[in-house]
């Protein structure tokens, strides 16, 4: 069996949503590994032929990642406006 470590970037559309699933579902094992001279933490990814290793740091920088951060941020977003005490009529209230 082949081992490569390889940026997320670098997989497949598919692969990649399937990674960041695993990634996100905390079913993928950690490692650490070198990494363009740097020791990096990641996760291993099996495939039938190949075992990948996947540093988290590519995993975090990519647009699964932000488009999941925006629905987190949306999500409180929501949730403070809820909280939101709004006068919806037209009249001004006068505190004496």
């Amino acid at each position: 069996m082949n081992r490569v470590i390889k940026g997320f970037g670098k997989f497949s559309e598919n692969d990649q949503e399937e990674i960041y699933a695993l990634y996100q579902e905390g079913v993928l094992g950690r490692a650490t590994f070198p990494f363009q001279g740097n020791i990096a933490d990641g996760v291993i990814f099996e495939s039938e032929e190949t075992t990948f290793l996947i540093p988290v740091s590519t995993i975090k920088a990519s647009k699964f990642a932000s488009t999941a951060d925006e629905d987190e941020e949306e999500k409180d977003t929501e949730e403070s406006d809820d909280n939101l005490d709004i006068n919806d009529s037209d009249e001004i209230e006068d505190e004496e």
